[in-house]
């Protein structure tokens, strides 16, 4: 059996087309309009993008967005470790004061994951979505 070539590459809108992402991390993000004002990562498994994850950033407060192939699951550490380390990176680099997260109310997995990658639940923010969905909002506070 082989192992798994790991890989992490810059963002380009193009990615997404490779795969059929999951609910979104944050769905109402336009990623083409926002690609160039975002800092961003596409995770490749055995050479194929499984997950794209970015942050935009406006005044010291980085917006989280994320899109995961529905194989991310089967590659769950690879894509948190990979994470985990861009947004510590991104947050010291810019000096960041807090990261933001908004997740839909139904979207369950999007919440578990930022809760374990260190956000917290600060409440619903309504109307946010295009259509009007409300979203729930997490963050990251950096002390």
């Amino acid at each position: 059996m082989e192992t798994d070539k790991y890989d992490v590459i810059p963002f380009v809108p193009e990615h997404l087309l490779v795969f059929r992402p999951r609910e979104p991390l944050c769905p109402y993000v336009d990623v083409k309009q926002n690609y160039f004002r975002s800092l961003a990562f596409t995770g490749l498994v055995n050479n194929k993008p499984i997950g794209c994850v970015g942050i935009r950033i406006f005044a010291k407060i980085g917006y989280v967005w994320a899109f995961l192939d529905s194989s991310a699951s089967d590659h769950a550490v690879f894509i948190h470790r990979t994470t985990l380390k861009f947004m510590r990176n991104i947050i010291k680099v810019f000096g960041l004061q807090r990261l933001q997260a908004f997740i839909l109310p139904g979207f369950s997995l999007g919440q578990l994951w930022v809760e374990r990658l260190g956000f917290n639940y600060e409440g619903t923010v309504r109307c946010l979505g295009p259509n009007k969905e409300d979203y729930k909002l997490y963050s990251l506070v950096v002390r």
